[in-house]
Parts: structure tokens; sequence; C-alpha cells
């Protein structure tokens, strides 16, 4: 699985986030798709290398949020219709995410607001 930034958030099956930088082989996160529930899934192993990467913006009702993925066709998010690759994204193109209801901090959700930049 490619996934993106070394600072991005992975959900894990516990509930908690770590950065993409803290994984390893063997660590378990949570996957999801369009058509079914999120499920839990073990990494087989933490390749870093460099790659051209894209940042996508999106509008979540009102709310800006932004990504660095990997500029890659085998780097997918999911769509309302299926899949979309990272080089398919065009503004206007609605994408689905996760939203979390806490704030965090050290991966566990806290009851604070905090503001992210």
């Amino acid at each position: 699985m490619n996934a993106g930034a070394a600072h991005s958030y992975v959900l894990r099956p516990d509930g908690t986030t770590r950065y993409l930088s803290e994984l390893g082989p063997g660590d378990p996160v949570l996957v999801a798709g369009r058509s079914r529930p999120p499920r839990a899934v073990r990494i087989g192993r933490v390749k870093v290398e460099r790659r051209p990467m894209v940042m996508a913006v999106a509008d979540d009702r009102g709310t800006r949020r932004t990504v660095f993925l990997q500029e890659a066709e085998s780097v997918r998010l999911a769509g309302p219709d299926g899949a979309i690759a990272a080089t398919e994204l065009a503004a206007g193109r609605p994408v689905l995410g996760v939203r979390l209801p806490a704030a965090r901090h050290l991966g566990r959700a806290i009851d604070e607001a905090i503001e992210e930049r």
C-alpha cells in the first residue's frame, strides 16, 4: 500500500492514530472503501523513498482539509463511484473521507479544541 507523506495520520483498529513515520511491519491499521465497512489489516513492509507528491485540498462542509499523496496511479482515494487515483484528482471531483469526532493528542482522542494549520 502506498500511503503518503511521513507526517500523515493513519487510523488504527483501537481508535488511536499514528504518523506514517511511526509504523512498521506487522502494525495493524484500518482501511476503508466505499462499498464495505472499515477493516483491520497488517502492514507488510515499510519503504521510505523520495517520490513526487501532490497536495489534495478538499472542502468538508466549510472546513479546508489537505493531504499529501504520492503522485502515482497506485495511490487511490475512495470516491462516490469507486476508486480515484491520485493522478486523476481534479478540482470539483468529490472524494470520501472519515471525520473523527474528537481532537487528538499523542494519537488519542481528547476533549479539547485544537486547530491544525
